[in-house]
């Protein structure tokens, strides 16, 4: 079968297109044929290195498609089924392996076809468990989103927005990339990265924000920690930045009455797949129901991985990129 690899850290350019063998799902694991797959910034962190991976490595977090091999004590009902489900690791192939445990039932509709239900794997279960499980939003919070006009931030603005935030701001890195976010209509404002932190200061009247989402890292969260308001939450999934880590120390969190939490999708699917699937489950509901929506914006072939990655890398992107496989 055909699946994107890098047999080497590197740039966008260290993805080819190999033929590899047919994977087979283990107990508790299903085979699934893969129709779309995500392409998430996360990615593009292990193709740099920023992880220790083994090589060589099939990126692809989350796939949508239809169970065609099941392994040993998994339902057999399952077999032929439409499924969405969050892989870790394999999904640029026309074959991934998943556990059955994480696999979300899909029955694709005109509102919810398999190109936009691949987003409830990853995407839509992301932006619940940071915004509502680390961040512990509640209604009348005020809600500061980095990369808000992403897959995943476009999510947690829209979902900041149905739960009652009080304000809902987003930074974006170029005014085209407001123009896209404000299309949500969820955002009270939106600022533009240069514009940043001084942008955000001014929205708060030096109160600070209930909740802050960070997937950007480096001068950015060190910023973060100075707009949080009283026992306000920075919430932490991601470094896009690849800066180093800051360092604040728990003694000044006691003292400035501050939280950090931490979200990281893969180790939830992993070590806790129940919780990950309940937060699934959940956002998919609202998906449904149209309260939520991701926005698919590029579908490229699995053999253009490359260049989905380039995109990414330059912040060219908005919304969601899918490879059809």
């Amino acid at each position: 079968m055909r699946a994107v690899r890098f047999h080497r850290y590197g740039g966008p350019d260290v993805l080819r297109l190999d033929e590899i063998a047919q994977p087979s799902p283990g107990p508790g694991q299903v085979a699934v044929t893969v129709a779309y797959a995500g392409v998430n910034f996360a990615e593009v962190m292990a193709r740099r290195g920023d992880w220790h991976l083994p090589l060589p490595y099939t990126p692809g977090l989350e796939i949508a498609g239809r169970v065609t091999v099941i392994g040993d004590g998994v339902d057999p009902d399952l077999l032929g089924a439409p499924v969405a489900a969050f892989t870790g690791r394999g999904g640029y192939a026309e074959v991934a392996v998943a556990s059955a445990d994480v696999l979300l039932p899909i029955t694709p509709t005109d509102n919810v076809p398999l190109s936009v239900a691949v987003a409830s794997a990853c995407v839509l279960p992301t932006a619940w468990g940071v915004l509502l499980e680390a961040g512990r939003m509640r209604a009348g919070d005020t809600v500061l989103v980095h990369a808000a006009a992403g897959g995943v931030g476009s999510i947690i603005g829209q979902l900041a927005r149905h739960f009652d935030a009080k304000g809902v701001v987003g930074v974006v890195s170029t005014a085209a990339k407001a123009d896209y976010a404000a299309s949500f209509s969820c955002w009270d404002e939106l600022i533009l990265a240069d514009d940043f932190p001084a942008g955000a200061e001014k929205l708060t009247s030096a109160r600070g924000f209930d909740v802050i989402c960070d997937s950007v890292g480096g001068s950015t969260r060190a910023a973060n920690m100075d707009l949080l308001a009283p026992l306000g939450r920075l919430v932490v999934f991601g470094n896009a930045s690849a800066a180093a880590d800051i360092d604040y120390g728990l003694l000044k969190l006691q003292q400035t009455n501050r939280t950090v939490a931490g979200y990281n999708i893969a180790a939830l699917a992993e070590g806790a797949p129940l919780v990950y699937r309940k937060h699934a489950l959940q956002a998919l509901e609202l998906m449904q129901h149209g309260i939520i929506r991701p926005d698919v914006t590029a579908v490229m072939p699995l053999s253009d991985a490359r260049h989905a990655h380039e995109l990414l890398e330059r912040r060219a992107t908005t919304g969601k990129i899918l490879l059809q496989i």
